[in-house]
């Protein structure tokens, strides 16, 4: 029954209705849905809102994104097994969307963000380092959570102003640093 329902799924969600798309957004209960194609598609996208984060984490991301942007190379080794141990507590009780909306919606982190950005060239400094291994540490999130990002895509990237296709691209292809470089030039904006 199981493998039934999972074929049949793409033809449940996508199939025709006798409605236009228009027709069917406009109405609260449209005609020719039925109530498993409308639990489908909210499967399918879900609000980003959802993504739980304590008030805990929120202070932790908070304060891991404002040490990585406003410490120096040498602060920063002395403070890397706290910085390890803060960035993996983040990635086990934070989906990585929410992790970014955190950033992108509160201004200090945003200002934090977009900082660790523009100082990312500046090669001799050692910031380019910062920024790789931040892309790359985010990467691994998104990995890890790779069965558990389609769904919430579409309202995280208008929740924050992007191209939800070009977000999705940039996942599916592993191009971490090319996202990541999407966000902070939102967070600059």
């Amino acid at each position: 029954m199981i493998r039934a329902l999972q074929s049949a799924l793409p033809s449940i969600i996508f199939s025709q209705t006798r409605e236009t798309p228009h027709e069917v957004k406009a109405s609260s209960s449209p005609k020719g849905v039925s109530s498993l194609q409308q639990a489908a598609r909210e499967t399918l996208h879900k609000s980003v809102d959802e993504l739980a984060i304590s008030e805990e984490s929120q202070k932790l991301l908070a304060e891991l994104i404002e040490t990585l942007a406003t410490s120096s190379v040498l602060e920063l080794l002395a403070k890397a097994h706290r910085l390890i141990d803060a960035g993996e507590t983040l990635r086990k009780e934070v989906h990585p969307y929410r992790f970014f909306l955190e950033i992108l919606k509160n201004p200090q982190s945003k200002e934090h963000f977009s900082k660790m950005y523009e100082e990312k060239d500046h090669f001799f400094s050692g910031r380019s380092q910062i920024w790789n291994d931040f892309c790359r540490g985010s990467g691994d999130t998104f990995e890890l959570y790779k069965g558990q990002i389609d769904q919430y895509t579409l309202s995280f990237s208008h929740s924050v102003n992007l191209d939800p296709i070009e977000v999705q691209l940039h996942i599916m292809h592993g191009n971490w640093h090319e996202l990541l470089t999407l966000f902070a030039t939102r967070a600059s904006s």
